[in-house]
């Protein structure tokens, strides 16, 4: 299946899914909003009925249409019936209204409007029995001097969305497939761009090991000649190149399998004091033969007083060839590369400068990654695995010191070592 048609499938399934779960998102938020208004209707009902009943009692029916239910807030409602209120009826009328209708707690409470004081309070549970809940005070002004009641309801939204079971349920079942089919999707995805790194790493390890072995093959074939004896200069060239290539099928299978220790965090360290500046004059002669070859100059700045590190000298050695090396691969022609050292009060600082091709934004985040590789136009026209800089990243974090870049397209890079100093 093509890639082209698995995305078109990946994006309709999740437009499908992000459909049906904005479609019961919407129902859910319509289905509370209705048992909202619900609880307010029946807990109004419910707190007139109570008032009359209080009224009736007393023989005030009289007052019955002087009475008034005022919500002050979603959960707080106050009653006023200008009239004496025992706090046994009352309790009794709001049990008898409440429970069967209204599946919650509540608090309760008798002002006396002309002291402007709580007479008494109490609360119950949904179950009738009595509870500790501060009753809410922020109380309405009313031109009678005389007794009303309050009720609050410190968990009606919880208990709103408590009766909504099977909504909730089918909501979290919905976001937990949502999530699961993003979590799958990011999987998918993944895999097919590691599926096609390692199929361009592949191919260019074939073409990367193909030409030295198909150099040893041909220089293998002129040896074989028994006429080669008689020119002994020839013998040593072919020779030389035999072992030239051969060295450079070493390099490249030793990196590949530095960096399968790597992946199993199979890295042991040997810490000793290093001298940075010896490793870097090390590593440029080292590298000389490639800078005869592209006609390259390397430039060094060693300003450090104190280039005295502690890590080990193996690895440091392989980071600052990396960086040399990749250096030399990304200049297109007459490369030249400046090498900076300097101190800091807590560290050594190595800068290792190009005039290459540069690293575009979007690039600069994944240069680090294992297989990556700046694109240049052919896979082959820039040789290696995409492995150096990966190696850099982490064994600079193994030797508790960091790597920076800073890069602009076409005007080359600039690649930052810092050590702990000692």
């Amino acid at each position: 299946m093509r890639k082209r048609t698995v995305r078109l499938i990946i994006v309709l399934a999740l437009v499908s899914i992000i459909g049906i779960t904005v479609t019961q998102l919407y129902w859910v938020v319509t289905k509370y909003r209705q048992e909202k208004e619900e609880f307010e209707r029946k807990t109004e009902k419910a707190l007139q009925k109570v008032a009359e009943d209080i009224l009736i009692l007393n023989n005030n029916q009289s007052k019955i249409q002087q009475t008034t239910v005022r919500q002050l807030a979603g959960d707080y409602y106050v009653v006023n019936i200008n009239d004496e209120i025992n706090a046994n009826v009352l309790e009794y009328y709001l049990k008898n209204e409440f429970f069967g209708i209204i599946r919650s707690s509540f608090s309760y409470a008798i002002y006396d409007c002309e002291g402007d004081r709580i007479v008494y309070r109490s609360a119950l549970n949904e179950q009738g029995e009595k509870i500790d809940i501060v009753p809410r005070r922020d109380l309405p002004n009313y031109e009678h001097d005389n007794y009303y009641f309050s009720v609050y309801f410190p968990d009606k939204k919880a208990d709103i969305i408590s009766g909504m079971g099977a909504w909730i349920f089918s909501t979290v079942a919905v976001l937990i497939v949502l999530f699961s089919f993003v979590i799958i999707v990011y999987i998918v995805l993944r895999q097919e761009r590691l599926s096609a790194i390692q199929k361009d790493f592949i191919n260019n390890m074939t073409h990367e090991f193909k030409t030295p072995i198909s150099t040893i093959s041909i220089s293998s074939d002129v040896l074989k000649n028994p006429n080669i004896i008689k020119t002994p200069e020839r013998l040593a060239s072919y020779a030389t190149i035999i072992q030239e290539e051969a060295l450079r099928l070493k390099n490249q299978v030793e990196r590949v399998l530095q960096m399968a220790h790597l992946d199993r965090d199979d890295i042991k360290l040997k810490w000793e004091v290093v001298d940075a500046h010896e490793i870097i004059k090390n590593s440029i002669q080292n590298i000389q033969p490639t800078l005869h070859d592209k006609n390259a100059v390397i430039n060094c700045t060693l300003a450090a007083t104190n280039s005295n590190i502690m890590t080990d000298k193996l690895h440091l050695t392989n980071i600052v060839f990396n960086l040399l090396d990749n250096a030399l691969k990304y200049s297109i022609e007459n490369p030249e590369v400046r090498i900076f050292t300097s101190n800091t009060p807590t560290s050594l600082v190595i800068s290792v400068i190009d005039n290459g091709i540069g690293i575009a934004d979007e690039q600069r985040k994944k240069i680090f990654d294992k297989f990556y590789r700046v694109p240049t136009g052919n896979v082959h026209d820039v040789k290696g695995f995409g492995l150096g800089l990966n190696y850099v990243k982490i064994m600079m974090k193994n030797l508790k010191g960091n790597v920076d870049v800073e890069s602009e397209l076409g005007k080359g890079s600039k690649f930052t070592l810092t050590f702990p100093s000692i």
